[in-house]
Formats: C-alpha cells, structure tokens, sequence
C-alpha cells in the first residue's frame, strides 16, 4: 500500500491487493485500520482484487461496520481482454465522504481482433483503469 498524501483534507492511500481468495479480508482489514487510525477522512482505491460485496461480508464478519465505508465503485474493471466483468477497481472512504468512482474504458480505440469480435487488447492490462473523485 502507498500513502500519496494527503488532499483536500483527505489521506489518499493506492493498495494492490494480494491476488487470492483472502483479497476481500485484506481489503476489509487495511480499510478498518485506516479509519481507526485516521478517522474517517481517508480514500482507499485501487486494484482491491475482490468484488466490494465480499468486501462488506469481510469486513462484518471481522467485527467492523459496514456502515461506516462508503464504497464506491464505477462499473466492471476486469478482465478488460476476454471482456469486461468483474469489479475489482474501486475505493473506499469513511462514511459521510463524498466519493465518485468512473471506469475508463480506453478499450474503444483499439483494433478489433476478428476472432473474438472484442477489443485487441494483447498490448494493454488486462484491467481497465479507475478516476476517482472525491
């Protein structure tokens, strides 16, 4: 995890989160720490690796309240080459915070492959990136 400062009065921190099965546990943990150790001002975003669903079971079955996130997210970000379906990138905030959360999809302009009538995406991640607000 990255701490990048802190804007508008918010501490701004960017996680790529262990690609496995315990990603919905990690990301739950990693946000109940920051809000008991910065309070509710802070924005957690990234590639958190899991759906946020799993992340609010995650984070009641850890004894924390979903209530006091604001999860946000955009729409699917993954997998951006065999087409979009899952969301793994998003943020997360202490409740109360504004935040919006916009999928780039820079998947328009590239070629078509013609055999999966899908973007040709060999050349770029298999993620389609995020632009968060807040």
């Amino acid at each position: 995890m990255a701490d990048a400062g802190n804007i508008g009065g918010k501490q701004i921190f960017v996680y790529h989160a262990n690609a496995s099965a315990r990603a919905a546990f990690l990301v739950a943990r990693v946000a109940e720490d920051l809000r008991q150790q910065v309070g509710s001002n802070f924005v957690l975003m990234g590639d958190l690796n899991h759906d946020p669903a799993a992340v609010v079971n995650a984070l009641t079955s850890q004894g924390a309240n979903p209530a006091d996130f604001n999860i946000q997210r955009g729409g699917n970000t993954h997998n951006a080459k065999t087409g979009v379906s899952e969301i793994y990138d998003y943020a997360i905030t202490g409740s109360g915070n504004a935040l919006g959360v916009t999928v780039k999809d820079i998947t328009g302009g590239l070629p078509v492959n013609p055999v999966t009538r899908l973007p040709d995406t060999s050349l770029c991640s298999n993620y389609l990136p995020i632009l968060v607000d807040f």
